[in-house]
């Protein structure tokens, strides 16, 4: 009876530390608002909506100019769990419609950490990419959904002897469909994504490169080799307290597209955090042509952004957005303006409520579009 009492206490030791070595974390976003428009176009008479929903950018809201509908905000839901320290789940659920018809995953995948966690394998859905470019204005990468956003599989290398450095890369089926008889080794890796990422106390670089297969992607063309990258510098603030610099972008359409579509976009950012001001200064530049090499949209965007807080709760501040097409067919002065003033309410850093006005040009052939807005915007994450 006693052999029988210790054996069941020693199983139930072993049961409770198990239950302790399994971790659960939970994080998340509930992002919506209230959202009234009058847009105008012309002469004709101005056209009116209210409907829920969230128009930063930042958060992943919509663009008021791009004509949305039915956008009420976004949920999100990211689970992760490690069963033991060295192997885990990631599971991201998504919702931007709020009818429970729609919820989508994000990425669900597996990974585990070897070596002393030099080396890190990644399967499933895949997300989470140590390559992206990290937004704000882009935040994509072209090592997960962007490839096929059903499978794939991410080796990263971390050695001892290069802290800060992260090497890999990315199998997955290719973007395009092929005979049965066409399936080989060279069909299913001539889509891999190679990725580098390097970290110091200085700077800090991110770069991805796919490749393209040689047969029709999406039933027609050649998508072309792609490429993100990111770039963060991490001295000036040494000698300007406050100051930072970063650039990030994505190019597509490079090496063997057969139809030639390029599409490079890139963005610069300048910011400024300190005392109570909160700036920005973001740069954008897009090149982008038609079927065949000439160039034909140069887009500059120039987009100034500043907050004054005048105590740790409340804020005020305006965004400022211009955009301007240099290509060769423009037949407009300029693309878009827009003039966004608001006030905010940071509670804590996990949870905002902001009220802000946006008035909005946009020419067109023979007419101007102009649009007032106001958005009651509530986030909350944890």
């Amino acid at each position: 009876m006693k052999k029988l009492l210790l054996t069941g206490i020693f199983f139930a030791l072993v049961a409770t530390n198990v239950a302790f070595a399994q971790e659960f974390t939970f994080t998340g976003e509930m992002k919506t608002g209230v959202y009234w428009e009058s847009r105008q176009k012309g002469d004709d008479e101005p056209k009116e909506i209210m409907e829920l929903g969230n128009s930063d950018g930042d958060s992943g809201g919509f663009n008021p100019a791009t004509g949305f509908t039915n956008i009420p905000g976004r949920f999100r839901l990211n689970l992760e769990f490690k069963p033991i320290p060295s192997i885990g789940f990631r599971v991201r659920f998504e919702d931007s419609t709020f009818t429970g018809r729609t919820i989508a995953w994000s990425y669900s995948y597996a990974f585990g950490s070897f070596l002393d966690d030099q080396l890190k394998i990644s399967a499933g859905k895949l997300g989470d990419s140590p390559w992206k470019t990290g937004g704000p204005e882009l935040n994509t990468s072209i090592d997960e959904t962007y490839i096929n956003s059903f499978a794939g599989l991410r080796t990263e290398f971390k050695p001892a002897f290069a802290p800060g450095l992260n090497i890999g890369f990315v199998l997955s089926p290719p973007n395009y469909n092929l005979a049965r008889e066409d399936e080989g080794l060279a069909s299913f890796i001539s889509e891999t994504v190679l990725g580098v990422a390097y970290a110091n106390d200085y700077f800090a670089v991110r770069l991805s490169w796919r490749l393209d297969g040689a047969d029709a992607d999406n039933y027609q063309d050649a998508d072309g080799h792609s490429m993100v990258y990111r770039l963060e510098e991490k001295a000036l603030s040494r000698v300007v307290p406050g100051l930072s610099i970063s650039a990030n972008g994505i190019w597509e359409g490079l090496v063997d597209g057969l139809d030639k579509k390029l599409n490079l976009q890139n963005w610069l950012y300048i910011t400024f955090k300190e005392y109570n001001v909160d700036s920005e200064l973001r740069v954008g530049y897009q090149l982008s042509n038609n079927e065949g090499g000439t160039i034909h949209r140069k887009m500059l965007t120039i987009k100034p952004i500043i907050s004054y807080f005048f105590t740790p709760i409340l804020s005020a501040g305006i965004t400022v957005i211009f955009s301007k097409d240099f290509g060769d067919i423009t037949q407009v002065d300029y693309d878009i303006l827009t003039l966004e003033p608001q006030i905010k309410a940071t509670f804590n850093p996990n949870a905002y409520v902001a009220l802000v006005y946006g008035y909005q040009q946009i020419p067109r052939i023979g007419l101007m579009e102009k649009a007032n807005y106001v958005n009651l915007r509530l986030v909350y994450s944890f």
